[in-house]
């Protein structure tokens, strides 16, 4: 397949615009045209509908985009991989939520990054399903996930457990009051998904209609509570700084014979476990 137009077809999907994209691409028009003529014809598929100056992805053209990205990704994995190899003895690239890197990971790299001079990292953030994806595809060497996942060329160990808190600005709720699935609403709950153990207990007990926030993202969430703007559910890894600190307070709430449990795990490809000891070592909890 060409490159040249394969950067093309996703600088056309990025405008949905043939003429913006040529102008993006320093090329004319009808070079564009032709690219894109070509990939279809080498595809055997029609990616774009045309509607006067503008186009819009047939269903075949959204699904080769997603495959296209992921080709310029692997590319760019590579060009770096090669760029570094005469700088650097080793290359790895780790993968985790936002909320593991804030409060859990960063330390621990860091210290890594600084007794390892010879190994170049990249760092990359995402929710764990695309930190699955990276790793099978090679695009991340050791990931974290919530959730466990299973397969012949996958290895998975436990990272960490810690349990929940259901907390709040001091003074936020009175001291005398137990939070329940009847009187939460009262205090303006505030909802992030923690991953799937806990998404299913929270379902069951706790939600609601409507919630004063639903918010994606740990340290929006935070901030959120840090300011009263309502109550909400942290793990006690994020939680027991604030709580120490006397920014937020634990607060009473009525829940089922068990809690549940904010559990992650480190993922990595069998092949790559000897390259990747040292870095489990730093980082294991």
């Amino acid at each position: 397949m060409n490159l040249i137009n394969l950067e093309t077809f996703t600088t056309v999907v990025k405008f949905m615009n043939f003429s913006r994209a040529a102008d993006t691409l320093f090329v004319s028009q009808s070079t564009v045209t032709s690219r894109i003529k070509s990939l279809e014809e080498e595809l055997k598929v029609d990616l774009f509908f045309r509607e006067g100056k503008s186009v819009r992805l047939t269903a075949t053209g959204e699904r080769f985009f997603e495959h296209a990205l992921k080709i310029q990704e692997m590319l760019r994995a590579c060009e770096e991989d090669i760029s570094i190899y005469n700088k650097f003895k080793n290359y790895l690239s780790i993968c985790a939520p936002d909320s593991v890197w804030e409060y859990t990971l960063s330390a621990s790299v860091s210290k890594f990054m600084s007794e390892h001079p010879d190994t170049a990292m990249k760092l990359k953030c995402g929710y764990s399903e695309f930190v699955v994806q990276d790793l099978l595809l090679g695009l991340a060497d050791v990931g974290v996930i919530f959730q466990k996942i299973y397969g012949d060329n996958v290895e998975i160990e436990d990272f960490f457990q810690s349990k929940f808190h259901l907390v709040a600005q001091k003074n936020l709720v009175p001291e005398d009051v137990t939070i329940t699935p009847e009187n939460i609403q009262i205090y303006n709950p505030i909802l992030i998904e923690w991953g799937p153990e806990f998404n299913g207990w929270y379902n069951k007990y706790y939600k609601t209609q409507i919630h004063f926030y639903e918010i994606d993202g740990t340290s929006l969430f935070v901030n959120m509570l840090l300011n009263g703007r309502g109550i909400g559910f942290l793990p006690d890894r994020i939680a027991k700084n604030y709580i120490a600190s006397g920014q937020l307070e634990s607060l009473s709430f009525q829940h089922s014979d068990t809690i549940p449990v904010d559990h992650a795990y480190i993922v990595f490809l069998k092949k790559n476990k000897e390259k990747v000891k040292d870095l489990l070592d730093a980082i294991k909890i």
